[in-house]
């Protein structure tokens, strides 16, 4: 992966203060060589999680659909949100113009390995819908490769 251009950089900069979470520890190396702030911890286990810190943003870029619960990843993160904090998640689209075509053919949609779902804009908005009250779901689409 290339961690020089993730929104990690970005966000660090805009922020008053950062710190990233991951599971990987291949990752972790490397953000550590970048020198960005993160540390080891897995949403689906709060324990694992900086103890006691509330975030006025958390940001899950193309990390739900890998997750084995995601029910229980949107609890946690709710609950280190602050009062009026927010949630950015970012997924890939199952309906992409190239797994819509893969199936027209008869071929089956293009999957990760390690994806555990696919998650349509219905299933994502189900979800959400029983954990947060106040949800402002916005969708891009495009087309990917």
């Amino acid at each position: 992966k290339h961690f020089e251009h993730w929104p990690s950089q970005k966000l660090r900069q805009a922020a008053g203060e950062f710190l990233g979470i991951d599971i990987d520890e291949k990752a972790l190396q490397k953000t550590k060589a970048l020198n960005l702030p993160y540390e080891y911890g897995n949403i689906e286990d709060i324990g694992s999680l900086p103890a006691e810190r509330n975030f006025d943003l958390i940001v899950m870029r193309d990390v739900i659909e890998h997750l084995s619960n995601v029910g229980k990843s949107l609890e946690t993160m709710k609950a280190l949100l602050t009062a009026d904090g927010m949630i950015v998640i970012s997924t890939p689209n199952p309906w992409s113009l190239n797994n819509l075509f893969r199936v027209v053919t008869f071929r089956s949609p293009r999957m990760n390995a390690d994806h555990t779902c696919f998650l349509t804009e219905d299933h994502f908005k189900a979800i959400l819908q029983h954990l947060i009250t106040n949800i402002h779901l916005k969708t891009f689409r495009g087309v990917s490769s």
